[in-house]
């Protein structure tokens, strides 16, 4: 289960009181069935991380002093040194006018300190605005900054810079080449404005021409501007003007935007790296780019800070420093100039680090780390004076800046976070009762020193419908409020079998329908609480309801009947990401006995898409296949790919341009024209480097052969862009009725498709196992299960009676209310009912007194 943080109190660099952090605010335990739960563990987290006390710029450094002064040092071009001048010093000098700062931020040619009253002072280059004074004048002494009076952070990039806000907003100044102020535009300011859609910032970090943020509302982080390299961590190249969520990390606790590369850390102290990796500064062992984090080798444990330069990134892991990547001019500080792909010490500090910041600006960099004793030592290029030694030569290992020595720094110290001492973790509200504490390691009286955590464990469930919301608490010596409170929500709602985790969309015949038997439907209404409906505009291509029909009706239900010649529903919004695993599932009846395809549902682009067809083909031919065409958008080998994902071994051998799987030849031919309904679909991981694809036919589930990974082929590019029933995009339209249809955004468990597959055979008539040629035939893996689990008809007590299964009941976590029920399956079958046999099963007068 994925973890989720997020601050509660503003956080101010230096503070010495502990800052409590708990779970995404608010936590949520999404649609639950009824008798079902939902599990989340809560983080609570003494968030404090280390104040940067020391910056490294294009060929410059800064550092704070403990008296709130600001000294610089190196290249003084452009006034960078903010000393008043233009002038270069191989020693630290006094920034100009500045005695309260707690913290300074170097960009490329200027740079930026945080004072202790919230406002924000910067000086240097000033042609893009990057200054925020709201002009494009240069200044050689510091200037404020327009409007920020409530910062609790800064961080400058490459002709910009951006500042935390107490509310959790961010705002940026400056160039915007990429869109990197992240205002969804590429125009410059010369005064701060904000970042689109950042409300709950905990953490700031500007790069080269991208920056990024650690945020509370995902649990993770945001990136946005430049991403040729995938240093967005979106698994995507494409640019982004405005923020977008960095795929596959949660628990951030730091992170760091280099040039082209970004690194970060999760909890527990785990480095993670992703974007451009040329010289191995992402720190797997290799020199190939990655658009999504990755683990940096031998750093899974003890990292408490870390930073990304232009082609080198380095971490201070259990008190000691380490580099990897580009090594030149010796920026990695071991006593070589040999590039690394993984993490090596560097010499002389392996213990006594306390932060670590890395030029981001060029390939010629340095690196400086502060000590907890308060010195400061540098390393690398130094052709300005910028390690601070007064002299301008290289160094391939650390060496003291020069005045600022032991005792200079300001060495912040953290409380303890501590919980009560007397039921620390509760929760409060009116349903609080739907919410339990089920464990964890937060107790009474739990210590937790800076950045250690402990968790609380919940569990949702209820057996009323609706929605339900309390408060969790959590007593501690936190100064600015106690208790601190994470709201609580969830809700008890109907799910296909129960399962209602990941549901993205369900239409069933007997709700979200507004015409009458006989009449055209304009729009079928998603059953799940996402809302995506089906809809068809054209009065000649809307299908046809029935709901007293019975030559129409399936089992005594109401279902939806298509021409097969231009009958079609379609939603054109996204259903889910295109990286989303997902499992799609669907009642089908085929009425056209002639040869060729009859599309049951896709899910498609312009020119990639999914669909899964019935073959009417000839009897040792015919059978559903899951079909794909990869348009000219994807890389090789998809271009002018067909039929990949029916490649497999049941009708055609790997590799084939049509594979059939799940063919069920007793249900239809070339000659024939049956009308029993099939319970069909397929799943998958979705998955860039692990995936399984799964095929289902009324229960029964098989393995094509066939992955992404095996067929060299990743079928993740505009997947679900939109989805139609009964057609695909223009063609090979379905004749026959859909009952239902629903699609999860993960891959079900075996369980859960048995609590699906239960629901549908029941309200459909269908006898699981009959598919694929089990024709007759069922096994333990038919068992049908009600939405909790509970067998309540097992295949093998009942092996003799396994042939034409027909049941009634009521399963309210399915909204299921089967009062008479028909096998579906050829012959005489007896109909069993509750009362008198009516019409329908909603014209049945009778009810069931209990739930199953």
């Amino acid at each position: 289960m994925l973890l989720f943080t997020a601050f509660l109190f503003p956080v101010l660099a230096f503070a010495v009181a502990p800052n409590i952090l708990i779970e995404q605010n608010p936590i949520d335990f999404g649609a639950v069935a009824k008798g079902g739960s939902s599990a989340r563990s809560a983080t609570v987290f003494n968030y404090n991380p280390m104040p940067a006390t020391v910056t490294t710029g294009t060929w410059f450094s800064c550092a704070v002093e403990a008296s709130g002064g600001v000294k610089c040092w190196g290249d003084g071009a452009n006034g960078k040194l903010g000393q008043g001048a233009i002038t270069d010093s191989k020693v630290p000098i006094a920034v100009t006018g500045i005695n309260n700062a707690i913290q300074v931020s170097a960009g490329n040619l200027h740079a930026c300190a945080l004072l202790n009253d919230g406002s924000v002072k910067c000086w240097g280059y000033n042609a893009q605005g990057q200054l925020g004074d709201g002009t494009t004048t240069q200044r050689t002494s510091p200037v404020a900054v327009s409007g920020v009076t409530n910062a609790t952070a800064i961080s400058s990039g490459e002709n910009y810079s951006c500042a935390l806000i107490n509310d959790g907003s961010i705002k940026c100044w400056g160039q915007n080449t990429y869109g990197k102020l992240g205002d969804g535009t590429t125009s410059n300011s010369s005064t701060p404005i904000k970042v689109t859609g950042i409300t709950k910032a905990i953490a700031i970090s500007a790069g080269g021409d991208y920056a990024c943020a650690i945020t509370t509302d995902t649990g993770g982080a945001k990136c946005w501007g430049y991403n040729l390299y995938g240093q967005l961590g979106n698994g995507t190249t494409t640019n982004s003007t405005t923020p977008v969520d960095v795929v596959d990390l949660s628990n951030v606790t730091a992170i760091a935007a280099g040039q082209l590369q970004t690194c970060a850390i999760t909890l527990g102290g785990k480095a993670k790296c992703w974007g451009y990796n040329g010289h191995g500064e992402l720190g797997d062992g290799t020199t190939a780019n990655k658009s999504t984090p990755i683990d940096v080798s031998g750093l899974s444990s003890g990292v408490t800070a870390i930073d990304a330069g232009r082609y080198h990134a380095c971490a201070v892991v259990n008190g000691g420093a380490k580099c990897w990547g580009y090594n030149l001019f010796g920026q990695l500080g071991d006593a070589s100039i040999t590039q690394r792909t993984t993490p090596v010490s560097v010499t002389g500090l392996s213990s006594g680090v306390k932060a670590i910041d890395v030029d981001d600006n060029n390939d010629a960099s340095h690196t400086c780390a502060t000590t907890t004793a308060g010195g400061i030592k540098c390393w690398g290029y130094n052709l300005y004076g910028q390690l601070g030694d007064n002299t301008i030569t290289n160094r391939n290992s650390p060496i003291d800046a020069s005045s600022l020595t032991a005792g200079a720094l300001v060495a912040a110290t953290v409380d303890p976070l501590i919980l009560g001492n007397a039921s620390p973790v509760s929760v409060t509200g009116a349903d609080a009762a739907a919410f339990t504490i089920t464990g964890g390691t937060c107790a009474a009286s739990t210590t937790l020193n800076a950045n250690e955590a402990c968790t609380a464990n919940i569990t949702f469930s209820s057996t009323a419908f609706g929605a339900k919301s309390a408060s969790l608490q959590i007593a501690s010596n936190d100064p600015d409020t106690n208790p601190a409170i994470a709201p609580l929500n969830g809700k008890i709602a109907t799910a296909p079998g129960g399962v209602a985790g990941g549901l993205e969309t369900w239409v069933k015949a007997d709700a979200g329908i507004a015409a009458t038997d006989g009449a055209s439907v304009a729009s079928w209404l998603d059953q799940s609480e996402n809302a995506y409906d089906f809809s068809q505009a054209t009065a000649t291509a809307q299908p046809t309801y029935h709901s007293s029909n019975p030559s129409k009706l399936l089992n005594f239900n109401p279902s939806i009947d298509f021409d097969g010649t231009g009958d079609h529903l379609r939603n054109t919004s996204e259903l889910m990401a295109s990286s989303s695993p997902y499992t799609f599932m669907a009642v089908g009846v085929d009425e056209d006995a002639g040869l060729g395809y009859n599309n049951l549902f896709s899910s498609e682009a312009i020119v990639d898409y999914f669909n899964l067809y019935k073959q009417g083909g000839a009897t040792g031919d015919n059978g559903w296949i899951p079909y794909a065409v990869g348009g000219q958008s994807h890389s090789a080998p998809f271009i002018g790919d067909r039929g990949s994902m029916g490649k497999g071994t049941k009708y055609s051998p790997a590799g084939g341009a049509n594979g059939y799987w799940n063919g069920t030849n007793f249900t239809s031919d070339s000659k024939t024209n049956h009308i029993q309904p099939q319970i069909v679909g397929f799943m998958s991981e979705n998955s860039a480097t692990t995936d399984r694809f799964y095929t289902w036919t009324d229960g029964f589930k098989d393995d094509p052969n066939w992955s992404p990974i095996k067929d060299g082929l990743i079928f993740r590019n505009q997947f679900f862009t939109q989805t139609s029933l009964g057609a695909d995009i223009n063609v090979e339209l379905w004749k026959g009725r859909i009952p239902e249809f629903l699609v999860y955004n993960r891959q079900l468990s075996d369980t859960e498709m048995a609590q699906v597959n239960s629901y549908l055979a029941i309200k459909y008539g269908a006898t699981l196992g009959q598919g694929n040629g089990h024709v007759r035939k069922n096994g333990n893996n038919y068992n049908y299960i009600t939405s909790t689990g509970s067998v309540i008809w097992d295949a093998t007590a009942n092996a003799s009676y396994a042939y034409d299964i027909a049941s009634i009941g009521r399963d309210d976590a399915s909204a299921l209310n089967q009062k008479q029920s028909k096998s579906v399956n050829a012959g005489f079958q007896p109909t069993l009912g509750l009362g008198e046999i009516a019409v329908s099963n909603t014209t049945n007068a009778n009810t069931f007194a209990d739930n199953l």
